[in-house]
Order: structure tokens, then sequence, then C-alpha cells
């Protein structure tokens, strides 16, 4: 969706759509569209694109034969339908999404003096794509893997330091090094989203003890191990606010208002209407004896003094 504007906060606008690569031999289109997937959703909070990965490979687009590329030149089409309109985003999380490059990032770790270490865990720290994270090992294990393997875990190392509903989306693989023979032992999870709540991940039965501590398996040699983090930020999704709690909360004072008015208008309304009923059956019962003219304007004084009454009494409740 092309502008920052075209949305206002909190729309939202849902559309099919399909996209044309013109054969300018035949005169005719190929038509890609979603065959799984319908109504997309563009919001403002959500800027971005929606297509594909592989329109149509780079050999065919290229070869003379198939009519897409005739004297440097190509014709594309799209064909948007507006399913819905625009209409406000029902109450949720707003989400802003920043996109980061696929750089990977790469931290090791030596861990030495590994038969000394006495303490239940312990982290190495480090810095990537502006984010703090650390490795934790457990030399002997924890959670389901405790006294029988080496436990790895990724976590952020300040997570009570993001901004409230921040996720961030990473691949990541750990690894503990065979300094032998080149090669490694490894884990891997691709999607994986840490929060202020999800903070750490990983793997409590990495490697049995038995295996890392075997000589000839490599991992752990002169008292040294070698402990690899690779990851990739897939995206980081900023918490901006709830959709409705401000407008439900608005919305109340409104009808508290709104109430107090209409319970003071029936109230004077009431008044009027008892003070004319008493009125009339007053006056009707005097005029019976005196001149109809007469009572008749008396009545409308009286009736007009009242309703002035009511409404300077009205005004002041309101005022204050």
């Amino acid at each position: 969706m092309a502008g920052e504007n075209s949305l206002q906060p909190g729309e939202e606008v849902y559309v099919d759509f399909k996209l044309f690569l013109l054969d300018q031999i035949k005169s005719k289109y190929l038509v890609v569209e979603d065959a799984f997937t319908r109504n997309f959703c563009f919001r403002r909070e959500m800027s971005g694109a929606v297509g594909f990965d592989k329109l149509v490979s780079l050999r065919d687009f290229t070869d003379a034969s198939s009519g897409y590329l005739i004297d440097d030149k190509c014709v594309f089409g799209a064909e948007v339908f507006v399913c819905n309109g625009r209409r406000p985003v029902p109450q949720a999380d707003f989400l802003s999404i920043r996109k980061t490059t696929s750089q990977k990032y790469k931290h090791t770790w030596k861990v030495r003096n590994f038969s000394s270490l006495a303490a239940p865990c312990y982290e190495e720290r480090f810095t990537a794509a502006g984010q703090k994270w650390k490795i934790t090992l457990y030399p002997t294990g924890n959670g389901g893997g405790a006294g029988t393997h080496l436990s790895l875990f990724l976590a952020l190392a300040d997570p009570e330091n993001l901004p409230d509903g921040t996720k961030i989306s990473t691949n990541y693989c750990l690894r503990v090094v065979d300094q032998i023979h080149g090669h490694c032992i490894k884990n891997s999870v691709s999607g994986r989203i840490f929060s202020g709540t999800d903070k750490i991940w990983g793997w409590p039965r990495f490697i049995t003890l038995d295996d890392f501590r075997r000589e000839h398996k490599g991992f752990l040699r002169r008292d040294t191990c070698i402990v690899e983090a690779e990851f990739t930020i897939n995206g980081t999704a900023m918490g901006l606010r709830t959709s409705g709690e401000n407008d439900t909360n608005n919305q109340k004072e409104v009808n508290v208002e709104r109430f107090a008015e209409g319970s003071r208008t029936l109230f004077k309304k009431k008044t009027l209407v008892n003070y004319i009923l008493t009125c009339t059956t007053t006056i009707w019962a005097i005029g019976r004896r005196h001149s109809p003219p007469i009572c008749f304007g008396v009545l409308s004084i009286l009736v007009y003094h009242r309703y002035v009454t009511s409404v300077s009494l009205c005004r002041d409740s309101t005022d204050h």
C-alpha cells in the first residue's frame, strides 16, 4: 500500500488481488494469485507489501520466446478488489513490525577449566543487532537433563529493559565444537520469539555428560570446551497500545454525562407537568365561581414562572 498516511491509525483494509505479466507475443497475460490466502489485511501499524517471491523464473522471463521481455521492456498489471473497505481495528494489541536484514550473528565462548566449574550455571554475555544476549551453560544439567546432560540456552540478557509488548523473532543455533575432527554437535530452531516473558530458550538435554567427557569425541580438550551461538533476527514487533481501551473509557464518561443530563431534563419535565396539573385543578375549581378568562390568565403566568424557575435550578445544578 503506497503512502504512509493511506490509512489512519487503527484502520485496516482487506483486499483480494491478482498480478499479471503480459506475453507480448501472444497478447496474453500470465495471471498469478494466491490459491490459499484470501483477504490480505493492510494496516498502517503493520506497513509493508504482500506478493510472490517467485513470480516467474529469470530463465523464463528473459527467454525471448516467452514474450515477457521484448526490446528490454515488460508489462505488469494488477487487479485489486477491496473486500470490506476501511474499518476500525477491533480491540487488540497494535504491533509495529521492524524488519531487519538476514545478517547472521555469531558468538564464540571458550569455557576454560571446565572440571573446576562448581556453580550450577554460567553465562557469557554479548551484543548482537543492538540487543544484549547471553549464552547460559549448566555444566551438570538443568531441568530434565539434571545430572545426566549438559544444558545450553540462549537468552535475553536484560529482558526487563525491553519496552512493553516487544517481541523479537529469531532463528538460532547452539553448538558444542568437536576440537579434534572439526565437527560439532548442534541444535537449532526457527521462528523462536523472545520477549520480556519468554526470555530464555534452549535444550536441557543438549548432550549427555558421558559423550561430552569422552576424550576421543573432542568436545572437551585440555579441560576447555567451545560453545557457539549463531542466529538471525527476523524482525522485531513493538507493542504500541491496546485499541479500544481509551475509546471505551471516553465513551463511558460520555454515557455518564448523557445519563446525568437526561435525568435532569426528565426531572424538570416531571416537575413542570405536576405543577401544571396542580394549578389546573385548583384554578378550575376557582373558575367555576369566577370569570374563566381571568383564571386562564393567572394559570399562564404561574406556568411560565414555574418553567423559568425550573430551568434556572437545572442550570445551577449543572454548574455545580
